[in-house]
């Protein structure tokens, strides 16, 4: 019963992340965006369930692992920085990164203080 949960909370978090990145890549010239904006949101709800998740793996399974694994795009991301180099657009790809990284920590971290 755990994998049919895990499987449709990944599929939910898949949509939300195609829907969220279609709205913003409409309204932004930058392809790397909105997987910017879906990584660090995702950040934030992991924080805020953070205690949570500990505490109850089933949880953990369906929310973490499921939604929010199948929200949030690290794959992507990557591809993105390759994409941003091939265009040699160096800095612009250096900046991504930090950003990406610094952002969803402070998300993260955000999120728990808020729970």
């Amino acid at each position: 019963m755990i994998y049919v949960a895990l499987a449709i909370s990944g599929g939910i978090g898949a949509v939300g992340r195609f829907l969220l990145a279609k709205m913003f890549s409409t309204k932004l010239n930058a392809f790397y965006i909105p997987t910017l904006i879906v990584n660090i949101i995702g950040s934030f709800f992991i924080g805020m369930t953070l205690q949570v998740l500990v505490e109850q793996p089933t949880f953990t399974a369906i929310v973490a692992t499921g939604f929010l694994g199948g929200f949030t795009t690290f794959s992507t991301f990557s591809f993105d920085v390759i994409k941003l180099m091939q265009l040699q657009r160096l800095s612009t790809a250096l900046i991504y990164v930090i950003t990406t990284l610094l952002f969803s920590f402070l998300a993260i971290v955000c999120g728990y203080l808020l729970f």
